[in-house]
């Protein structure tokens, strides 16, 4: 099992949502994930990778590789549904993902 860790942005989004089923399907998409399952994952520059879960409007999961040193896995960034923010997603995603290069 690969080792995934959350950050909090990504985990008060996580609880914060409303929508359980999208809950329940994002929960087996990071099961997925752990089992080193990217699905249709797309990167969306500087090592983020997007992947997204077909429910209402959509909801996507911003990840990138976790360090070497830290083990296999990845670091859940963020996460957004609707694609109406998707820009603002992806610069949030790398600017956490530069606090993790540090």
């Amino acid at each position: 099992m690969l080792q995934i860790i959350t950050t909090p942005l990504f985990d008060a989004w996580l609880d914060e949502a409303t929508d359980r089923t999208a809950k329940l399907l994002i929960a087996a998409r990071m099961t997925r994930l752990q089992a080193g399952d990217t699905g249709d994952a797309r990167s969306v520059g500087h090592a983020i990778l997007e992947l997204s879960i077909d429910h209402g409007s959509g909801y996507r999961l911003y990840l990138m590789p976790n360090k070497p040193e830290v083990g296999r896995g990845y670091v859940v960034l963020s996460g957004n549904d609707g694609l109406l923010s998707r820009a603002v997603d992806i610069a949030t995603a790398r600017s956490l993902a530069a606090q993790f290069e540090d």
